[in-house]
């Protein structure tokens, strides 16, 4: 896609006005301004859809450890109960 872009940038500088008359682009400079907006604005999502992932990735993580502790404090109450009951016999 950044390749597309800067085709098409390349491609309107090369051409003259008459050339962009033909094919009804108007205003070379406001074209290439958008083109370079457009290919500005792509790469931002794509750096903030990576990052989204990978905060993803981190609070999963996160949770799993969690669980895993969750886990092992609900174990550890449970045999404590067991005992402090067992001693009371």
């Amino acid at each position: 896609m950044p390749e597309d872009a800067t085709k098409l940038i390349d491609f309107l500088n090369n051409k003259n006005k008459y050339d962009l008359q033909e094919l009804d682009i108007e205003g070379k400079t406001e074209q290439i301004l958008e083109v370079r907006k457009v290919l500005s604005k792509r790469n931002l999502m794509i750096n903030l859809d990576d990052k989204c992932q990978n905060m993803q990735a981190t609070v999963d993580r996160f949770m799993t450890k969690l669980q895993i502790l969750r886990e092992r404090v609900t174990y550890s109450l449970g045999h404590k109960r067991q005992d402090h009951d067992t001693r009371r016999l």
